[in-house]
């Protein structure tokens, strides 16, 4: 857990700065010349995030209060409409990430952390696991990236508003988006860590695949009579030549074939599908842990990013028309095309991102799937070894587990088309819907 707590530093104290991770370390001394560190519930920590949750509250009710009295009652409905459900699915996932990550349920996050050490443990068995720095590279690229945007987008905004109440609005919905970016940020690394570890799994199944089937050469006897009395026996894979009586050759050529197949049915053998088979329920286990931490903010965010790419690209396409482009000699016009331009892509980011760590899972458990079955059809299989690959084989079977949005759909690329599929669909309902409207009115609401 050592290792795996010094990649994950700089995600930990982000998320401990936006109240996602109410833990702090705690040293256990020096083995082997090395700090050992554990994690704890910090009361400090569960405070602030309780805190934090207290006002977003009160916050968004002003924001709302204010939106209502000055901005939608300029606007058409349709823009009302998607613009209230784009903030109050942005306010339910940043609410739902602090309550379930620092008040209910912190403590599967910690079995988490606990499971991946296990896992850890189990494969350096086998393989050295040291894929600290370049995991380590890969986060701080992330934090960077996210926070750099955010400052971007933040300064932008709050230097284009006026009023010390739009200002108010603009500092907590990035405070939301930061919690928000930060929640997805630990989602995509622990599926993206929970699918390196399937392949790392993967790849000793195949190893132990290929070395049953060289094994297997190995029974391959060749014969070869020198006289009525000698025969020659080969073995082929190996230099063993034996030299046997005509009397004796059927006894001594089934005792060979009987030897080199106990070579494949090896306690090494047995030893390691069961350690696989251990380390495939963890694998599940995790994914199971993280569904239950993330699953119903996942879900928050996921249609909040669709909602708010819908509205943007519409907005973008009603400023883009060609008959109405000299709207965008107005300045209030030019500002909202460039931030629903600017939201529109981290939006995607987020979709893609976790569709696509969770896609990476998914194929990587269906590899399993296969190379266990290429094992079992292996001629010339111990009887124990075709107990031990029938039983991972039924484990397979019925925990062959997902990572899901809190149960209502599997994350993976076929969910990422019906998405775009339902934002083109909420689109063309969108344009139709406001053409029963006068767009002169959206326009002079922005100046």
């Amino acid at each position: 857990m050592n290792e795996f707590l010094s990649t994950a530093k700089p995600l930990y104290y982000v998320s401990r700065l936006v109240g996602l991770f109410p833990f702090q370390y705690k040293k256990l001394g020096k083995s082997k010349d090395r700090l050992m560190n554990t994690l704890q519930i910090s009361l400090f920590q569960v405070l602030y995030s309780v805190f934090l949750i207290i006002t977003i509250i009160c916050c968004f009710v002003l924001m709302i209060r204010n939106r209502m009295s000055t901005l939608y009652v300029n606007f058409s409905f349709s823009f009302t409409v998607f613009d209230f459900l784009t903030s109050l699915l942005k306010f339910a996932g940043c609410v739902v990430s602090l309550i379930q990550l620092s008040v209910i349920l912190p403590e599967k996050l910690g079995d988490a952390i606990l499971t991946i050490s296990d896992i850890d443990k189990l494969l350096s068995k086998y393989i050295s696991i040291n894929i600290t720095k370049k995991a380590l590279r890969i986060i701080m690229t992330e934090i960077l990236i996210t926070v750099t945007y955010l400052f971007v987008l933040c300064t932008y905004d709050f230097l284009s508003l006026n009023n010390n109440i739009g200002r108010l609005d603009c500092i907590l919905r990035y405070v939301m988006s930061s919690i928000i970016f930060v929640t997805c940020l630990q989602f995509i690394n622990f599926s993206l860590l929970v699918a390196n570890r399937c392949k790392i799994l993967n790849n000793e199944i195949e190893k132990l695949c290929n070395k049953i089937n060289l094994q297997n050469t190995y029974v391959n006897i060749h014969i070869a009579k020198i006289n009525e009395n000698s025969h020659i026996l080969n073995i082929s894979g190996t230099n063993k030549i034996y030299i046997l009586d005509t009397e004796e050759r059927i006894e001594k050529l089934d005792n060979l074939v009987q030897d080199w197949r106990k070579k494949i049915s090896s306690d090494e053998f047995i030893e390691r599908l069961r350690n696989f088979r251990k380390i495939h329920i963890l694998l599940n286990d995790l994914v199971l842990i993280i569904n239950r931490c993330y699953g119903m903010q996942i879900l928050f965010i996921i249609l909040g990013s669709a909602t708010k790419i819908t509205l943007n690209i519409h907005i973008a396409l009603l400023l883009l028309e060609e008959d109405d482009f000299s709207a965008l000699m107005h300045e209030s016009a030019k500002t909202m095309l460039i931030v629903s331009l600017a939201w529109t892509f981290p939006a995607l980011v987020k979709i893609f991102g976790i569709t696509g760590s969770c896609e990476a899972y998914k194929r990587e458990t269906a590899r399993t799937a296969l190379l266990i079955q290429k094992l079992w059809i292996t001629p010339n299989m111990d009887i124990e070894i075709s107990v031990e690959l029938q039983l991972f084989s039924q484990q397979i079977l019925h925990t062959d587990f997902k990572f899901s949005a809190s149960g209502f759909f599997i994350l993976d690329f076929s969910f990422l088309c019906s998405t775009f599929g339902s934002i083109a669909s909420f689109l063309v309902v969108l344009t139709q819907f406001w053409e029963t409207y006068e767009q002169e009115h959206f326009l002079k609401s922005l100046v």
